[in-house]
C-alpha cells in the first residue's frame, strides 16, 4: 500500500470536489495539499492506493484512522455522508 500519486487523485476528482465544497462550508476542514485534509489543526483524511483500489484513511472518531475503499462512486457518497455527520453539516 502506498500514498496516492497525482494520477490516482485524478480518479477521485469528483470526490475531491465534494470534499472541497465541504471545506467551503466550514472553517474547521482545510485542504493542506491535494488529497490531504485537516480538521482544525489535526490530520483528518488522506488517500492510499493498493492493487488498483483507492482507499481513504479518515478519523471519523477524531482519534484513529479508519480505512474506507473509495474506488466506487457509491462508496465515496457513503463516506461523504459520514464526514458530513462528523462535521454536523
Amino acid at each position: 500500500m502506498r500514498h496516492v500519486q497525482e494520477s490516482d487523485l485524478e480518479r477521485l476528482s469528483a470526490f475531491l470536489q465534494d470534499l472541497d465544497a465541504l471545506c467551503a462550508k466550514t472553517t474547521a476542514l482545510k485542504v493542506r495539499k491535494k488529497g490531504v485534509y485537516y480538521l482544525k489543526s489535526k490530520a483528518f483524511l488522506h488517500f492510499h492506493e493498493d492493487d488498483g483500489d483507492l482507499f481513504a484513511d479518515v478519523k471519523l472518531d477524531g482519534i484513529t484512522f479508519d480505512r474506507f475503499n473509495v474506488s466506487r462512486r457509491s462508496d465515496q457518497h457513503q463516506l461523504l455522508k459520514a464526514i458530513k455527520g462528523k462535521l454536523a453539516l
